[in-house]
């Protein structure tokens, strides 16, 4: 067991692997923000288990506003919301279809607890092309691009929870 995996349940750990090896810069985070943002989200979804995880979705609802401030920000805007916090996909698994039914699982989800839209960020600085390409394909719509904290720029998303997948 690495550093800081002592910190999580097993499937957490897994999830913890996955993201060190196949998030992109940006969501790089140690174990301890890793446990953090675990902990604000109401939604923690995964794609397999173990071994055989191939991706997982963390999401935090307008129902439980955190100290986020991507999530501050959608809280100014929309009133009914699920804010997908990552969503992470194993770099061997995709182009597979796991992210779009991690995504629909989500979509899936917000409906049920009456949520309605789901809202994203996607980084420009650094470039994340992948993930601006995957958020426009399953429907998102840019709303505006802000500078975070950390001083990379991001874009902000949002879809209806009601729509069908395109």
């Amino acid at each position: 067991m690495s550093a800081g995996e002592e910190l999580f349940l097993p499937p957490a750990r897994a999830w913890w692997r996955l993201q060190r090896t196949s998030a992109p810069a940006p969501l790089q985070c140690s174990a301890n923000e890793f446990a953090d943002r675990l902990t604000l989200c109401d939604l923690q979804l995964a794609h397999g288990s173990g071994a055989q995880l191939q991706g997982f979705a963390l999401g935090m609802s307008s129902r439980l506003p955190q100290p986020d401030f991507t999530q501050q920000w959608f809280l100014m805007r929309f009133d009914s919301f699920l804010y997908l916090e990552r969503l992470i996909v194993a770099v061997a698994s995709r182009r597979r279809g796991v992210g779009r039914e991690l995504l629909q699982q989500t979509l899936q989800w917000a409906q049920e607890m009456g949520l309605e839209r789901v809202c994203c960020q996607v980084h420009e600085r650094p470039p994340h092309r992948e993930a601006k390409a995957f958020v426009e394909a399953m429907g998102f719509v840019a709303i505006e691009s802000v500078m975070l904290p950390s001083r990379d720029i991001v874009s902000l998303y949002q879809r209806s929870s009601a729509t069908a997948m395109p």
